[in-house]
């Protein structure tokens, strides 16, 4: 799938406006794996409901169980996305000397039907500080930035409005 970043707003969106990452990275998701599926989506989407949301908050982990319980999200999946395309399958240590631009992020596969992108978004605001340049509480480095990795166009422009 062809994914792009975008700079993106704050909570108080049209007060505070980051430009937090503009590469067009082929975003390659490597790295650490887990896939975990929410209770909250137990009961199956239909295809055409399902959609894949990409977001860089911080330490992938507590990102992952923030969306995990939210309704409407069917599975997650922790990796790195956003490098550099010469950067293929870097180990953990190869990222965190940020030379690699990769973010750890986490991959939701949502039903459309029980939760939106925009309360995606909600979401993703309320639970970390996109202020904080390349560090989200006691981690620091550029892996740890805050994205928003785009996997339709729609999701460009409500990330964006």
């Amino acid at each position: 799938a062809n994914i792009s970043s975008i700079p993106f707003n704050n909570s108080m969106r049209s007060a505070i406006v980051l430009s937090l990452i503009l590469a067009a990275a082929a975003a390659h998701t490597s790295g650490a794996s887990s896939v975990a599926v929410s209770p909250q989506g137990a009961m199956a989407a239909t295809d055409a409901a399902k959609k894949v949301a990409i977001f860089a908050a911080g330490c992938f982990w507590g990102v992952e169980i923030t969306f995990q319980r939210t309704a409407g999200v069917l599975a997650t999946e922790v990796g790195y996305t956003g490098g550099k395309a010469s950067s293929t399958d870097p180990t953990y240590k190869e990222i965190c000397t940020g030379t690699t631009d990769h973010a750890e992020a986490v991959r939701i596969e949502f039903d459309e039907t029980k939760t939106s992108f925009a309360e995606l978004l909600d979401v993703f605001f309320d639970n970390h500080d996109p202020t904080t340049t390349n560090r989200q509480g006691p981690d620091v480095g550029s892996q740890y930035r805050s994205a928003i990795f785009y996997t339709e166009e729609s999701q460009k422009i409500e990330a964006e409005a």
